[in-house]
């Protein structure tokens, strides 16, 4: 994997994609999130100790395809925990 590699689901979210963590972790604010997108779930962690802040599913039809935008699932998500619920 190339360190030019990011998550495009966070690509699309800021610009600001970290290279040297392969494009999992986003700068936002002062806060650097690690966000894992998986098939049907997305975990939001603190980057400072990996602690989870949030894991949450995706809404799927039964044939896996996505019934609500990832990107702005992201921001809605990291939204919440940088206005203080739940704890980072």
């Amino acid at each position: 994997m190339s360190e030019n590699s990011y998550n495009p689901f966070l690509k699309a979210v800021s610009d600001d994609v970290s290279r040297e963590h392969w494009g999992n972790r986003i700068y936002l604010s002062e806060k650097v999130f690690l966000i894992e997108t998986q098939t049907s779930y997305q975990v939001i962690s603190n980057d400072e100790n990996e602690k989870v802040l949030m894991e949450y599913a995706i809404d799927q039809n039964e044939n896996g395809i996505d019934l609500e935008n990832r990107i702005e699932k992201i921001k809605e998500e990291i939204f919440a925990i940088s206005n203080g619920a739940p704890d980072s």
